[in-house]
């Protein structure tokens, strides 16, 4: 939940549906999308959600999807390090990316850290809320810890993400805000890959 929350604040100011696809497990594990709640990172575009049992066939749906330049994004999540999830399959899905130009996610859960072609890979936990302006004892805006662990073209570094529901919806609503306490990560942590490297 907690990368799939820092993914939709990055992708909140979109006009275009985004395309989701889960694999058996992820599913089982992670539900399907709670579409209302959605609302609150600014999503107002169609979630197209697409479940597959196989990841051979999550990411055959992605890279179809990443070549429809009528998306915003095509984001997957698939459990693990499946064989069919192996650098030649990011590889393609990287590629798909460049050419379209809609960036492609992928988020796994239990990520052993397996080689991939990702342009950037971060690795998401959840922060306790920050206070409610109005409410003390509700939750305020969504944090997340984030660790950029990976990436071409910058330097990897670790951060506290906010999001910030009151901002313009032409501006970023996701801050990033520099960590000083940088520490060993939890191994139960998710990670979040994009192949198109925005």
């Amino acid at each position: 939940p907690s990368a799939t929350g820092f993914l939709f604040a990055r992708l909140s100011t979109v006009s275009t549906p985004i395309l989701w696809v889960q694999d058996y497990i992820s599913r089982l594990e992670n539900g399907n999308l709670y579409t209302p709640g959605l609302r609150a990172f600014g999503i107002k575009v169609p979630i197209l959600q697409v479940h597959v049992s196989r990841a051979r066939d999550a990411l055959y749906a992605m890279e179809e999807g990443a070549a429809c330049s009528g998306l915003s994004a095509v984001i997957g999540e698939i459990h693990g390090a499946p064989a069919a999830l192996d650098f030649t399959a990011t590889k393609r899905l990287a590629l798909r990316a460049d050419t379209s130009g809609v960036p492609v996610f992928l988020l796994r859960g239990s990520d052993p850290g397996v080689l991939s072609a990702a342009r950037e890979r971060w690795r998401v936990t959840s922060l306790p809320s920050q206070q409610h302006p109005h409410d003390m004892r509700s939750p305020g805006a969504a944090q997340w810890s984030v660790d950029l662990f990976r990436a071409r073209g910058c330097m990897p570094g670790h951060w506290v993400a906010q999001y910030d529901p009151n901002a313009a919806r032409s501006t970023d609503r996701l801050g990033l805000v520099s960590r000083s306490d940088i520490g060993a990560m939890d191994t139960g942590d998710q990670s979040i890959s994009n192949r198109s490297g925005s």
